[in-house]
């Protein structure tokens, strides 16, 4: 259908109902006009200067105008439809100089319904990238095929594309829009938000004629970036903060993907004769390589900051030479080995965020979990373990919201999670330690039988002990990568990590034996029912005319031998000799290993008491010493009870006590007798 023929028809007096062939002198109607007036002969230089006065004056008030108005009128009122495909043969470069020749021409370019016809446009030319979602379809236009400065709007003869800024900028606007990237420049101290995030602001590498590159950032993006970040610094919602840097990783990735696509297409359209291009053409298909084995999507994650991959040896050595698929093939494992190490700081940093913005939430669960939980022997996870529940199942803690309102259950029913879960890998221990061992998984770490040891500290404890041992989420040396994001925030990693728990089948005979010298089945009998019986034993090995006989309790035994007898004779654990003790030497026994064991406790070197009242030291335990003059100074409480102090953790074992006389020297002594009888 045509648009405004008829009215053009009338304008010029024609008939509507004129056959096809008087149309055909439609064009000369449009273009011919009344006979041009014929120029009048020039006077003499004389009347040309008496009469430039007055013609001054006439034409004082005329303006000259210069430009294209008008000269477009005839091409803008034709059809639409025909309007548009002559546009859609064009090149996107042509209706940029189109669009900004005539107001009328620009209107119609500029439309949403002119969108086609700028991708018609862009189909003309060969293997450019498709139009990104953060650019319009003549803002990419502009991008690709423009020749001048997009800030000062010169034509320079070198313009530099900056891709990820979405910009082409002239040496001067270069040096003046963005700025030199050299040493920390995207340290989190430096620029005021998280590294991660700044080494994604737009950039562009500039080779210097002396070869060397340097890398330009773009100063609007890193300032926008830094008072965003400014404006939620000091808001407590750690979350807002991390979706902030997700967002923007998020985005800028997108966009550098782009990018890469995009200066790609752009050195194959350059002649083959560029040499200066020679080396990034060589690097371009490398990643094109890296591609076709599946490291597309972690390639993308690079940022543009990061210059690990092109100063790889590999990739220098391969660029050096004409790029072939049988050289590829060669550095494979090398490079890689590049984009692999590349990944797993990709991933330590990304962790290392999600704890940072996770770590206060985490914190106030476990100083909660403290303060709500039983104070005798209590069971909680640590910050380390409490974000590894959370994180496998986050049904328990939602960390898009504040505390208290991220907790979706209460504390006791996560503290009772965790204490489940540890419970399963302790008796994933005895399975693997004892596999002959057979045991009932719901009663088996209640027997009297079931003792765990540390390879760090040598410690023997029961399984309530292990699960709270501090050695078990220590920092050691072999840490993956989650785990060492956990130990640089969380000053912790997973429970036994280190497999520094373990469960021996050696103490398992050893205390296999006590409880069968004390009268009781091994297979049944609790640890609760032996402290409630409480038999003393001695180690008759240990028995010393200096120092009397080695007695201890039940529990004691286990522990005791890993510094005594077994040392100084070489034997194991099997072949210690124990005797369990009458009642009455046992009565007098209990009596002064419980004085012992009081003793111990004042000692300055005892650090594991805690206030009962406001469970201050909580966290770091302190000495008796230091918990009186808090008692003293915050509580008013002059002479400290049983009731006003708690143990962080009570040991299972106590102190051994020597009983007098030797039994050396009683035997002397009935020796002695026997002989002046006789």
């Amino acid at each position: 259908m045509q648009r405004r023929s008829n009215r053009l028809l009338e304008k010029y007096g024609v008939n509507s109902s004129v056959t096809d062939v008087q149309l055909l002198n439609v064009g000369s109607i449009l273009h011919d006009g009344p006979e041009p007036r014929k120029k009048k002969a020039r006077g003499t230089k004389r009347k040309m200067y008496e009469d430039k006065e007055s013609r001054a004056e006439t034409h004082r008030h005329v303006k000259k105008t210069r430009g294209t108005d008008g000269r477009f009128d005839g091409l803008v009122e034709m059809p639409l439809d025909v309007l548009y495909e002559i546009f859609g043969l064009l090149n996107p470069s042509d209706l940029l100089h189109l669009a900004r020749a005539a107001k009328a021409l620009r209107g119609v370019l500029m439309t949403r319904s002119a969108i086609f016809v700028w991708k018609l446009a862009r189909s003309n030319i060969e293997g450019p990238p498709p139009c990104p979602d953060d650019l319009n379809e003549p803002q990419y236009a502009n991008l690709l095929f423009a020749d001048n400065c997009h800030f000062c709007l010169r034509t320079p003869s070198i313009v530099t594309i900056v891709w990820s800024a979405r910009v082409r900028c002239c040496s001067k606007c270069l040096h003046r829009r963005f700025v030199k990237v050299t040493g920390n420049w995207a340290s989190d101290t430096v620029r005021g938000y998280p590294e991660m995030v700044a080494q994604w602001v737009p950039s562009v590498k500039v080779t210097q004629k002396t070869g060397v590159q340097t890398i330009y950032a773009l100063k609007s993006i890193d300032r926008i970036w830094k008072n965003e970040y400014a404006r939620i610094a000091d808001c407590t919602d750690g979350t807002t903060k991390y979706d902030w840097v997700t967002a923007k990783l998020n985005e800028r990735r997108a966009i550098e993907s782009h990018a890469r696509d995009c200066n790609l297409w752009w050195m194959k359209m350059q002649p083959e004769s560029d040499t200066h291009l020679l080396v990034d053409r060589r690097k371009a298909l490398v990643i094109e390589y890296l591609k076709e084995l599946g490291w597309g999507e972690e390639l993308s994650k690079i940022p543009p900051l990061d210059n690990s991959l092109e100063n790889d040896r590999s990739v220098i050595s391969i660029c050096q030479q004409e790029v072939s698929q049988f050289g590829l093939s060669i550095f494979r494992s090398s490079l890689e080995e590049v984009v692999q190490d590349f990944q797993r700081k990709r991933l330590l940093q990304e962790h290392t965020i999600l704890l940072k913005y996770r770590e206060h939430i985490i914190r106030r669960i476990v100083a909660e979990c403290a303060r709500v939980l039983p104070v005798a022997h209590a069971i909680y996870p640590p910050p380390s373990e409490l974000f590894r529940i959370t994180t496998e199942d986050p049904s328990l803690v939602d960390y898009s919201k504040e505390y208290p309102e991220a907790i979706r259950v209460t504390i006791p029913e996560i503290a009772l999670r965790w204490q489940k879960d540890i419970e399963d890998k302790l008796r994933g221990l005895i399975t693997s330690a004892c596999p002959e061992y057979m045991f009932d998984p719901s009663t088996v770490l209640d027997l009297a039988t079931t003792f765990f040891c540390c390879d760090n500290c040598d410690e023997v404890m029961r399984h309530d002990h292990a699960m709270m041992h501090g050695c078990a989420t220590r920092i050691h040396s072999y840490l993956d990568l989650y785990q060492r994001a956990s130990s640089e925030v969380l000053q912790g990693v997973n429970w036994n990590s280190g497999i520094c728990i373990k469960f021996r089948p050696d103490i398992l005979q050893l205390i296999t034996r006590v409880v069968e010298l004390s009268g009781f089945n091994p297979t049944t009998t609790t640890a609760r029912e032996m402290d409630e019986a409480n038999p003393i034993f001695e180690c008759v090995d240990c028995d010393n005319i200096e120092t009397g006989r080695a007695t201890m309790s039940w529990a004691t035994v286990v522990s005791y031998p890993e510094h005594s007898c077994s040392r100084d004779t070489g034997n194991g654990l099997e072949t210690m000799n124990l005797k369990v003790l009458d009642e009455q030497e046992a009565t007098k026994v209990r009596e002064r290993i419980i004085e012992e064991d009081a003793r111990r406790k004042r000692s300055p070197y005892y650090s594991n008491y805690f206030c009962r009242h406001c469970k201050w030291s909580f966290e770091k335990p302190c000495n008796f010493s230091q918990l009186r003059t808090h008692l003293k100074t915050v509580h008013d409480i002059r002479k400290p009870r049983n009731e006003d102090m708690a143990f962080r953790h009570v040991p299972h074992s106590l102190p051994v006590f020597r009983l007098w006389p030797p039994r050396e020297e009683e035997s002397d002594a009935e020796g002695l007798s026997m002989a002046q009888g006789i």
